[in-house]
């Protein structure tokens, strides 16, 4: 019973699952890591130069993940941090970086850093 509480809770959201089914050259081999739980934010557009008024904040799902996933010549590439960000279902931001090394500052924001929200 624990051990399903567990996996429930670790569980891939089917819209991130389709965009990384897309994404993945084998998805069914990756291995996939839910670095946060997904959660609600707050998007607020930057006022653009060519823009009248400021644009209006909308709401977006942030879910954070860490993949190993094979490549073309069937070896494993190494752990990478990926972002996904979905507003309304759709993917609107997609950034991923390795775990070692340059970190991508929005992965860093949102994914990483525990006080992100």
């Amino acid at each position: 019973m624990i051990l399903l509480a567990l996996l429930a809770a670790t569980a891939i959201d089917p819209v991130a699952e389709k965009f990384l089914r897309y994404d993945l050259f084998d998805y069914d081999s990756a291995k996939i890591e839910v670095i946060r739980e997904p959660y609600a934010d707050t998007f607020t557009p930057a006022k653009g130069w060519f823009e009248k008024t400021k644009p209006e904040p909308f709401a977006i799902s942030v879910q954070c993940y860490r993949i190993n996933s094979k490549n073309r010549m069937g070896g494993y590439t190494g752990w990478n941090n990926y972002l996904l960000i979905f507003r309304d279902n759709d993917l609107w931001f997609q950034a991923h970086s390795p775990t070692q090394g340059y970190q991508n500052p929005e992965i860093t924001k949102r994914c990483v850093t525990p006080s992100a929200k």
